[in-house]
């Protein structure tokens, strides 16, 4: 590698922010190539032992083969993922809302125990400002995958232009 700091693009991000938040059963298969910067699946754990490869003209099982392969050989190469993170709260988002009168209204609307996300996203719709809540949840699942890039060392810390 170079010693040039990789960036992840916003694609990966947004892919590996999906899965890390999704209610996807990503076990046994989800993984991230610190070669190639690539998310991989596997529909099988390599470490319970490889299948036996019954139709070896399924491409898709031989290529599935030979992935496992070289996660059992190279094991440091790939780190495995799995899903049901928490990109943000409800309190985060209401707490990044700039406007007092809106964050207050959106406040109001949380009250009431059960089903708060539904009445703050129903609150923004009728408010017309539905686009605070997804920009502010790209944000939010972006900076969920760039965290678990850095905790495993593969972005500094300090590296700006993410986006």
């Amino acid at each position: 590698m170079t010693d040039t700091p990789w960036i992840p693009s916003t694609e990966l991000l947004d892919e590996l922010a999906l899965i890390l938040t999704g209610p996807f059963d990503t076990e046994p298969g989800g993984w991230f190539d610190r070669t190639t910067r690539e998310l991989v699946f596997l529909q099988f754990d390599p470490f319970d032992g490889l299948p036996k490869l019954s139709d070896p003209s399924d491409e898709f099982a031989v290529k599935q083969r030979e992935l496992a392969t070289r996660i059992l050989a190279e094991p440091d190469r790939y780190i495995r993922f799995d899903s049901g993170h928490d990109a943000f709260g409800l309190w985060d988002f209401l707490d990044s809302v700039e406007d007092k009168s809106v964050r207050d209204r959106l406040r109001d609307a949380s009250d009431g125990g059960r089903g708060a996300f539904r009445r703050v996203r129903n609150a923004l719709d009728d408010m017309g400002l539905q686009q605070l809540w997804w920009d502010f949840e790209t944000r939010a699942n972006r900076q969920l995958a760039r965290d678990w890039l850095q905790e495993h060392g593969l972005v500094a810390e300090d590296v700006g232009g993410l986006a």
